[in-house]
Parts: C-alpha cells; sequence; structure tokens
C-alpha cells in the first residue's frame, strides 16, 4: 500500500498452488472462496512458510462460493526499525 510519496505497509503473498492448478488443468483458474476454502487455505498451511500464517488471515466479503473479493492483511512498513 502507498500514501503519497510513502510506503505505508505491505503484504507477500504465495499463489505458487494457484498457477501449478492452472497449468496442471490447463483451465483458467481464479481465486475465489470456494477454491480457498476447500483447497488453497490447506495447501498454504500444509506448505509451511513464511506465508502459512497468512492463510488463517485471509478474509473474503462472503462465504458465497463465487465470491472473488478478498483482504489481505497489511503489515506496517517501518523504515527505523531496519
Amino acid at each position: 500500500m502507498i500514501g503519497g510519496d510513502e510506503l505505508i505497509g505491505e503484504c507477500q503473498f504465495d499463489i505458487g498452488h494457484l498457477m501449478d492448478d492452472a497449468v496442471k488443468t490447463d483451465k483458467v483458474r481464479s481465486m475465489n472462496y470456494d477454491y480457498f476454502s476447500k483447497y488453497f487455505k490447506q495447501a498454504l498451511l500444509q506448505k509451511q512458510s513464511q506465508y502459512s500464517e497468512l492463510a488463517n488471515e485471509i478474509e473474503f466479503e462472503s462465504d458465497e462460493a463465487n465470491e472473488e473479493l478478498f483482504w489481505l492483511p497489511l503489515r506496517r512498513f517501518n523504515k527505523e526499525a531496519e
């Protein structure tokens, strides 16, 4: 997220599983609630990477199967802490 000319926060999101599924099935994929809740969330948790904890923090606008709007948590960017 950028405010004015300053970086306010950031979030890195691993979409590797989504890309792998698209390549393997040769179909267009989108991150909707159904795909996320039935497969993608569990795949992120099992990967046990720096992105795993993010899986529990993603919030969709609704829990309808085809909902594609979701929120990612931002981590505050603090230059002074580096």
